[in-house]
């Protein structure tokens, strides 16, 4: 076993033994868990290693991280009373990830772990980092969904879909409407005659327009319901003082008679 191969082996240790401590897998499953790895590492750390090598690996641990969450939830899980008084099982990626110390998340880290070494092996595979992508945002990995664009767009500047895919992240994920548009502009000073990014930044355009437009239109709807309001109290109050001055009026007939 080599030295790189027994280091990666090594920081899955605590993980391991808290999966065991807390009887979510056996020993002799621990086992055979820690000989696909090792088997998984060697493949990827020869020289013939293929991507294929890197997605097998990638569906093994996903398939485990999958596993592992069912036995939590079986083991560890527990039912609680919602509003309406019904029985609810807690979250498997929430409360119940906590009793669990570091193997908590560490499926999920081990896969996007196994995905980074992938793309840094085979960098110019556009579908890799789709998968890659793929990922994170399922598992709601902002951060590191940040990190594979910012990559993405320093290897493939001349690919005008990676920036399309890049500024459709930013607003996805981030929500960031102007740091799409700054990523489509510098889309374009890299692939000037790219119709599909020019194509990409006009629509964002008109949506940004539409959605100004959606605003302007909500605010003056609301301002015109706070000037109805407004009115309907002033029109309220006039027909009070009125109501008020005809019982003082009466009250000052009845005292004549």
């Amino acid at each position: 076993m080599s030295a790189k191969v027994r280091y990666y082996l090594e920081q899955t240790l605590p993980e391991l033994e808290e999966l065991h401590k807390h009887n979510i897998f056996s020993r002799p499953e621990l086992t055979t868990i820690t000989r696909r790895r090792t088997d998984f590492e060697h493949r990827i750390n020869n020289r013939g290693v293929t991507l294929l090598d890197f997605l097998k690996y990638v569906e093994f641990e996903m398939n485990l991280d999958l596993l592992r969450k069912r036995r939590i939830q079986r083991v560890l899980g527990s039912t609680k009373k919602n509003k309406d008084g019904d029985e609810d099982e807690e979250d498997a990626d929430g409360l119940l990830m906590k009793k669990v110390g570091v193997a908590g998340w560490s499926g999920q880290q081990r896969v996007l772990f196994v995905f980074d070494r992938a793309t840094k092996r085979f960098p110019g595979d556009i579908s890799l980092w789709t998968q890659y992508a793929s990922y994170a945002r399922q598992i709601k990995a902002r951060k590191v969904l940040n990190k594979i664009f910012k990559s993405l767009v320093k290897l493939h500047p001349m690919n005008p879909q990676i920036w399309v895919m890049a500024a459709d992240h930013e607003l996805r994920d981030n929500a960031n409407r102007l740091a799409a548009r700054n990523v489509l502009l510098k889309g374009i000073q890299f692939n000037k005659d790219a119709k599909v990014i020019a194509d990409a930044y006009e629509k964002l355009e008109a949506d940004v327009q539409a959605a100004l437009e959606a605003e302007l239109k909500a605010k003056e709807s609301q301002q015109e319901e706070e000037e109805s309001d407004e009115e309907d109290d002033d029109h309220n109050d006039e027909e009070q003082e009125d109501d008020e001055e005809e019982e003082d009026d009466d009250d000052d007939d009845d005292e004549s008679n």
